[in-house]
């Protein structure tokens, strides 16, 4: 039997690959071992052996897993032999399925390992971005004693990855047992839920009227893919409706979720 020709993977040009952040300097990013799939050409896709075997079940354009490493790197302009890789950037890499022939070149004519030259976009996760979120309630009222549902929103990410929300800690600038409290407790829930809870209820005495409460809700938001951001929304209780009444922030003074 003749023996089959080996042809070359083919990395689809122009396709996002989407892999996690690279820090390093660009030796160690050039280095970086990848595996992606590829699609071969309509002519024999099986390895050329010196009996004239072939692969068992291959079959023309097949899809397979090949080694892939990047081996042209062009930094953003004005950067240094260090540099951190987010967002869409362009590469020249190189894939080989192990088998003869060798000695391929890339487009720059830098000679690669192996029996194969592709390129195109990687994507580089971007992680989301926490700046701009916020509490869905930012005050609450009436002073009721009763939890109140507070969800995270404003979370956004780069990428258009769906982001998921963990409540971190919860804190607050009065003491959670109190006076004029009613002595309901805890103050806050939700702690690894994806939606805090706090209490509707502020410090109030006579002699000791109180400037209002803060809540300090901390989280995480993660796109799934390694990307994760963490952020603090505030929440406060008045010490009435009256006006001119303000919510003095204390600082971060309690755990809401302890007893």
């Amino acid at each position: 039997a003749s023996a089959c020709v080996n042809d070359p993977p083919l990395v689809w040009v122009g396709e996002t690959f989407e892999c996690g952040p690279i820090t390093g300097s660009i030796g160690a990013i050039t280095d970086k071992a990848l595996t992606v799939r590829y699609g071969q050409g309509t002519d024999c896709d099986a390895p050329t052996y010196d009996d004239a075997s072939t692969l068992a079940g291959a079959e023309p354009c097949q899809d397979r897993a090949v080694f892939i490493a990047i081996i042209d790197v062009f930094p953003p302009p004005g950067s240094s032999g260090f540099m951190e890789i987010l967002g869409i950037e362009t590469f020249y890499i190189a894939g080989w399925d192990r088998y003869p022939p060798y000695g391929s070149e890339d487009i720059n004519g830098d000679t690669v390992p192996d029996d194969a030259v592709v390129w195109g976009y990687f994507l580089f996760n971007q992680p989301p971005d926490c700046s701009s979120a916020a509490p869905s309630v930012t005050e609450i009222w009436p002073a009721n004693h009763k939890m109140v549902s507070v969800n995270i929103l404003g979370v956004t990410d780069p990428d258009g990855d769906s982001i998921g929300i963990t409540i971190t800690h919860i804190t607050q600038d009065e003491p959670v047992n109190g006076l004029g409290d009613a002595h309901t407790l805890p103050d806050g829930a939700g702690v690894g839920a994806n939606t805090a809870q706090v209490r509707a209820e502020r410090a109030e005495t006579p002699n000791a009227p109180g400037d209002g409460r803060m809540y300090h809700i901390h989280f995480d938001a993660s796109d799934g893919k390694g990307g994760v951001c963490s952020g603090v929304v505030n929440v406060g209780v008045p010490h009435s409706r009256r006006a001119g009444d303000v919510i003095v922030d204390g600082g971060e003074l309690y755990d809401s979720t302890l007893p």
